[in-house]
Order: structure tokens, then sequence, then C-alpha cells
């Protein structure tokens, strides 16, 4: 399947510059880039042509598409989940791995190192490990602190950057919280930025999927059943155009 150069980028033209490690998506994809915007192609096959690239999804409850009204703990069902929905359109081209946890915050190091070599275990050279966190460590803040979600992350990709050596890592900044307290939306966008930020420093991709305008359940933090299929349309755009 031939692959299309495209971004996520609001209305910002981008400037496109592929990269040697020879990915197809956009980096820093929805974020301000101040006047410019990497896109980098992102082959979903690895060097030889036909293997198939593994994809590890790092998230919290929204990844694991949980159902606000329901206290029992629901779930989505796969044909809903945005995970389930790229999943499918990518049956042939990468095998996704969900680790989407209820509850989840950022990892905090050293603690939790373990999960981390964990989750690499899974991958090879030239897989991608996606991440979107940050949401928990917001919400579960008063007032809402965004320097140590920054902090976290910040910890998060310097350890990466020294141990996933050959491993491409995608971060998505979340979308932000629609709840009653309006700082809760203004420290989310302070957040995501600062995972831009990092993101460029660290020479990972990033995408700001605030300015995907996903659509919540009435409690402002979990992704609809729109939210879910805008959501995987997004990020199929980000890995390629044919969907």
């Amino acid at each position: 399947m031939p692959l299309k150069r495209n971004c996520i980028t609001g209305d910002m033209s981008p400037v496109c510059r592929p990269k040697s490690i020879g990915l197809c998506f956009s980096r820093f994809a929805g974020g301000d880039t101040h006047g410019e915007t990497d896109t980098i192609l992102i082959s979903l096959r690895k060097g030889d042509g036909n293997t198939v690239k593994q994809i590890y999804l790092y998230g919290d409850s929204n990844t694991y598409g949980y159902v606000y009204h329901d206290w029992s703990g629901g779930r989505y069902p796969e044909t809903v989940r945005w995970t389930g929905i790229v999943k499918k359109a990518l049956e042939e081209e990468a095998s996704l791995l969900e680790d989407g946890l209820n509850g989840r915050p950022l990892p905090s190091l050293p603690r939790d190192e373990r999960k981390l070599s964990s989750i690499l275990s899974y991958l090879e050279s030239g897989d991608l490990l996606f991440v979107m966190l940050g949401t928990n460590d917001i919400a579960y803040s008063f007032p809402p602190d965004p320097e140590e979600p920054i902090d976290k992350m910040n910890d998060l990709l310097r350890w990466l950057k020294e141990h996933a050596t050959d491993i491409d890592v995608l971060v998505i900044a979340p979308p932000c919280p629609r709840v009653e307290h309006s700082e809760f939306y203004d420290m989310s966008l302070r957040m995501n930025e600062g995972f831009e930020t990092l993101c460029r420093e660290y020479g990972f991709y990033f995408a700001d999927a605030e300015r995907w305008n996903i659509p919540m359940q009435s409690d402002g933090i979990h992704f609809s059943e729109e939210g879910h299929r805008i959501f995987a349309e997004k990020l199929l755009e980000l890995l390629h155009s044919d969907f």
C-alpha cells in the first residue's frame, strides 16, 4: 500500500523533511510549532519491506475504552474502541498490543522501571511505542499542577532515549478535561505544551490530541463512542492517508 504524506496541523502548512529512520507520520502534528512542522514518513513495515511493525499502545482509561456511566468498570467493545478500530484498519500491516489501564498516571522512575523494561521486551528494532498519559496526573491533583507530569514525562523520555535506542516513540498529548473547574483545562494545556517541548528536545514524535476536538462522555474526561471513532481516524491519518 503506497504511503502518502499527511499531517494533522490545523491551519499550518507543513515543511516536509523526511527523517532517516524511515517512519510514516507527522512529527509535532497538531502542536504549536512556531512556524514550522516536520512531516516524517513512517513506514508500517521494517527495512526488509515484509516484516509487520508491532505497535505497543501504552495508556490509561481512554486507551482501555472505559465507559463512565458503567460503575462496574465497563469497557466499550472492540468495534467501538479507537484501539480496535485502528487494529482492524491495520490488520494486514501492523500488530497492535493494547495496554490501557484505568487510572494510570505517568510512570514514576525508578520505581516503574520494571514495567517499562517489560514493555520494551515486546518490541524489536523499528517497532513503535505509543504513549498517551498525563490526564490522571492532572485530574488527581488539586489545585492542578502541570509541572509534576512534565517532570515525569521528562524522566520517561530520558529513560527511553537511553534504553530504547532502536524503538520509535510517539507521544500523544491527551485531550484536555472538560470539567467544572476551568483550571484543569488550562493546566492540561500547559502540560501538553511541556510534553511537546520535551519531544523536541529528545527527538521523539509528538501529536496534540487536544486539537482533534474529541467528543467526551458526560464526565468530560473519557472519550464517547464518537470520540473513539474520531481519535482512530486522526491517528490513522498520522500513520498514512489511505483509510
